[in-house]
């Protein structure tokens, strides 16, 4: 299914059937990790946040955070992002595709960040393996940055690019979440 992924991440970044009008709106979702935000527009998600461990939190988050968004997601969207994080979270690859709108990053962010979504569950790829991927010889380090601007983190696997010694790196959410995040997958790091 993680296919199924890049093909979303593939179909937001060029405008595929899903739908990208209508007004912003932001709603939080229950997952088995806590509350994760959501926003978009139409069909689609453009952004998710890392787990909150109350919903509290999350709300405080979305509102402070998209404070020109509706509240309340198309249910439909929410399901999906639901069902995908349910999965995700209960060590199983995910079975539900949740569009994705990256339109609003640069090309070369959403080249990165569609060569990333094709990445299978459980393995991982260096920055310098995405960067020659996508024609970018020695961009290791820009792929690196593009990483640390995804929008819709674990929808779009960041946490499984590391670096050429299989050593952790970064990670927006911090190591520790990506440690987490590799050992759902059932990924050893040295």
């Amino acid at each position: 299914m993680e296919h199924e992924t890049a093909e979303a991440a593939d179909a937001g970044a060029r405008g595929s059937s899903a739908t990208f009008t209508g007004p912003r709106w932001c709603d939080v979702v229950e997952t088995p990790a806590g509350w994760i935000v959501l926003a978009g527009r139409g069909s689609v998600v453009s952004s998710a946040s890392f787990p909150f461990p109350d919903r509290f939190g999350a709300v405080w988050a979305a509102t402070a955070d998209h404070p020109d968004a509706q509240s309340g997601g198309p249910a439909s969207v929410l399901l999906s992002a639901g069902c995908f994080y349910t999965d995700y979270f209960s060590s199983r690859p995910p079975t539900k595709v949740v569009s994705l709108d990256l339109s609003e990053l640069t090309d070369f962010t959403r080249r990165v960040l569609i060569e990333t979504s094709h990445i299978p569950w459980g393995a991982v790829r260096s920055y310098g393996e995405i960067a020659q991927q996508i024609g970018c010889p020695g961009g290791a380090r820009a792929v690196g940055q593009a990483l640390g601007r995804n929008p819709v983190p674990i929808l779009v696997p960041c946490h499984r690019v590391l670096a050429s010694n299989r050593q952790i790196g970064g990670f927006t959410g911090g190591v520790c979440w990506k440690q987490r995040l590799l050992r759902i997958e059932g990924v050893e790091l040295t």
